[in-house]
């Protein structure tokens, strides 16, 4: 069966529209409509396409705030991050029902038999076979992937020359060094620039932040896996 990027965003907003009215954008009282990226993570089984995880939002942790967390508020709220978090979530709610009512499997997640298991593969489960996962994002996520729209938006769209840099975290700092390493561009500055890490926010006036664009992440995760450490110590 062919599927379309339509199939599961569709799945993602019938999901989207079950929620209730707070967790959602309003109108506020002055007229201005509220509005909030969207993610999602579908599986598409035997049993069609069902959504596993979804959320929405666009915030992160300014850096100057880490000291104060304690390391117990999350740094980047970011829908596309948050999906991701929450789709780990459901998966390790699959292992321990599974674990407590010692059955074989559930619909997408199975028990592995002993001989499966090796030294280097250990996880007592694994995703059962056939299943796709997809990812649906609302809005192009920031970092390069929504390089194209940024420079299509502007009057001028001449790419911007790089700024010498020696902090890799501030690129108006003097120039390096060859050695040194490429500067990680604040948001959407210098927006022709591709192939470079970029950090969050993608607003210029917002205070920075530690956290990488999106685009790095998921990139990363592309190469890695959507699973987060504890979820790959449970799940091969």
């Amino acid at each position: 069966m062919e599927i379309s990027g339509d199939d599961i965003a569709d799945v993602v907003l019938k999901q989207f529209d079950s929620w209730e009215k707070k967790r959602k954008p309003v109108v506020r009282t002055n007229g201005v409509r509220e509005w909030v990226p969207l993610s999602g993570i579908v599986a598409q089984g035997k049993n069609g396409f069902t959504c596993l995880a979804a959320a929405t939002g666009m915030k992160c942790l300014p850096q100057k705030s880490i000291p104060q967390a304690q390391g117990v508020v999350l740094h980047d709220w970011h829908a596309e991050v948050l999906a991701i978090r929450s789709f780990n979530r459901f998966l390790l709610e699959e292992c321990h029902s599974l674990a407590l009512s010692k059955k074989g499997s559930s619909e997408y997640v199975r028990v592995r038999d002993e001989h499966e298991r090796t030294e280097s593969h250990f996880q007592p489960f694994a995703l059962k076979e056939g299943i796709n996962l997809h990812m649906y994002c609302s809005e192009a996520p920031c970092g390069d992937a929504s390089m194209e729209l940024t420079m299509a938006s502007q009057d001028d769209a001449t790419p911007w020359s790089l700024p010498p840099a020696t902090d890799s975290l501030s690129p108006e700092t003097p120039h390096k060094p060859a050695s040194a390493p490429e500067p990680i561009l604040h948001g959407r500055s210098y927006f022709s620039a591709l192939g470079i890490v970029r950090r969050k926010p993608s607003r210029p006036d917002a205070p920075p932040t530690l956290s990488k664009s999106c685009t790095d992440k998921l990139a990363l995760k592309q190469s890695t896996s959507l699973l987060s450490s504890p979820t790959s110590l449970l799940i091969s």
